[in-house]
């Protein structure tokens, strides 16, 4: 990574959280060069435009739920389904706890871009289709399972996941996960 490339990381980290509260419609290039402490000219420096910026920060976002959640998954000494079960607990503790204050970056997102942002849209289906990737790769550890079934079901998983984290965005009721939680458990 060159000096450039580190800098652009480092301005994420320090401001993508503006676009996480107020979502991609909502945040300006000002508000993040504002929170960058930096021309909104030098912005150009490190991204194209606000899509440029916005691809960027949900692949960063990503790379922190692989560190944070998805790394649960490879703990060898607990089931498949365990795992699988742990991961989503941990992201919806850390959603309780505010440590994810806005709930995921990525579903957030999806939900404010779905057929308005051309160029987004698909950098959010790879990222989905690469958390599901991981959820059946986990559950298929299981040499008893079929791999047919096990994608329906990692597929099925992550739709009610999507659907749990939209109901928790629009509500800001936690029963959301504890039902998520209980078809999860159910199903695996």
């Amino acid at each position: 990574m060159n000096k450039r490339d580190i800098k652009a990381k480092e301005y994420l980290i320090k401001s993508m959280k503006v676009m996480h509260k107020k979502g991609f419609h909502g945040t300006s290039i000002k508000d993040i060069t504002d929170v960058l402490g930096i021309p909104k000219g030098s912005f150009y420096n490190y991204y194209e435009n606000k899509v440029d910026y916005t691809i960027k920060a949900l692949e960063l976002f990503y790379e922190y739920m692989e560190m944070n959640y998805y790394v649960i998954l490879r703990e060898d000494h607990l089931a498949p389904e365990e795992r699988v079960v742990k991961v989503f607990e941990s992201k919806i503790k850390d959603i309780a706890d505010n440590k994810l204050e806005y709930g995921c970056f990525i579903g957030k997102l999806s939900l404010e871009l779905s057929g308005t942002e051309e160029s987004i849209v698909p950098v959010m289906d790879t990222l989905h289709e690469r958390m599901r990737e991981k959820v059946q790769q986990c559950l298929l550890e299981n040499t008893d399972r079929d791999v047919d079934k096990t994608e329906y079901t990692s597929n099925i998983i992550m739709y009610t996941w999507q659907g749990a984290l939209m109901r928790y965005i629009t509500s800001n009721d936690i029963k959301h996960f504890d039902n998520f939680m209980k078809h999860l458990k159910d199903s695996l």
